[in-house]
């Protein structure tokens, strides 16, 4: 059978529709990036409006000498005080990883924000979620995300655009985030 090689145009659209997936793909991830960090930071207040309500709780019993109820640990406050379990924690981990190849595979087509500043806005949530980590589950499960690898275009975006502190909580999350592929 005769070989025909693909026509410009239509290696042009395939380009088109691929760069189209990886940029609606890295979108969903940033999505989902910042829902998790709302509901951890809602998990936070309603564990500060429960420790305020348990010392109101205390405080009354103790100047009243009364048998007030303490506060139903079966409410609303007490379901939105839960945070993610760690599988949760694991799938956001590895949509930053997927980001982070995402942003290296797309650097030279994006701008406005360019790649280097999405990488920026990617570490304040990042370490949001690792402090809340250690908070809700006891230990950092990010080395234990191995995969996606980050690919070398991804190490090396990284190398060469993060601040030192940036560096330095990348640095932390173990090798599973420096080996590429």
């Amino acid at each position: 059978m005769p070989f025909y090689p693909p026509d410009d145009a239509s290696i042009s659209s395939e380009t088109s529709e691929m760069f189209e997936r990886d940029v609606n793909t890295l979108n969903r991830c940033f999505d989902d990036i910042e829902r998790f960090v709302a509901r951890i930071q809602s998990a936070a207040l309603a564990q500060r409006e429960i420790e305020q309500q348990n010392h109101r709780y205390r405080t009354a019993n103790r100047r009243d000498k009364k048998n007030q109820q303490p506060p139903d640990p079966n409410g609303i406050l007490f379901m939105r005080a839960q945070l993610p379990i760690e599988s949760e924690f694991v799938d956001i981990l590895k949509k930053f990883k997927l980001s982070f190849n995402l942003l290296a595979k797309l650097k030279n087509h994006i701008h406005e924000p360019n790649a280097p500043e999405l990488l920026h806005f990617l570490f304040t949530p990042l370490s949001v979620i690792l402090e809340a980590c250690h908070w809700g589950l006891g230990r950092n499960i990010a080395p234990t995300v191995a995969s996606p690898l980050l690919s070398l275009e991804a190490r090396e975006l990284m190398q060469n655009c993060l601040t030192s502190r940036e560096s330095d909580v990348w640095m932390s999350l173990g090798e599973a985030w420096r080996t590429p592929p």
